[in-house]
């Protein structure tokens, strides 16, 4: 059993898992078990722009873009494993978090968020039986590194 951890987010969440599940296509799909873990995200709402102007409406195709490619790339991921991806991230309100605000204490809201997020029942129950239940194996590379 494969069992891969993937941590992203940002603009490219989701994409990671993609990429990673790219380097385990010659393994046999129902051997291969993934815990993706995002960061947190605002939930994209169109109607907030129905009366807004062009430059409003970029901003918001942006945000769209985005996130669309973190529900593709995760979907997709779901598709070729059969459902054997567990993602974990949290939603959070518009605008609360942003990349430029790396102060302390929105870091530190930000590590509430995600011990939160990791001990709720139904997170942990499921990571503790899928990917905590045995000893890990060691380390094989499945290439060779040139």
């Amino acid at each position: 059993m494969f069992r891969i951890l993937s941590l992203d987010g940002g603009g490219i969440k989701g994409a990671f898992t993609a990429s990673v599940l790219s380097c385990f296509l010659d393994q046999p799909l129902d051997k291969i078990d993934v815990l993706s873990i995002g960061t947190p995200f605002a939930p994209f709402s169109i109607a907030k722009n129905r009366n807004a102007g062009i430059i409003k409406w970029n901003v918001g195709m942006i945000d769209l873009m985005f996130e669309a490619q973190a529900q593709t790339a995760t979907a997709q991921a779901n598709l070729l494993l059969k459902k054997s991806v567990l993602r974990i991230d949290v939603s959070t309100l518009p605008g609360q978090f942003s990349l430029d605000d790396a102060t302390a204490d929105k870091i530190g809201e930000l590590i509430n968020l995600g011990w939160g997020e990791a001990v709720k029942k139904a997170n942990l129950d499921v990571m503790k039986a899928r990917f905590l239940s045995e000893k890990a194996q060691p380390f094989v590379s499945l290439h060779a590194v040139t």
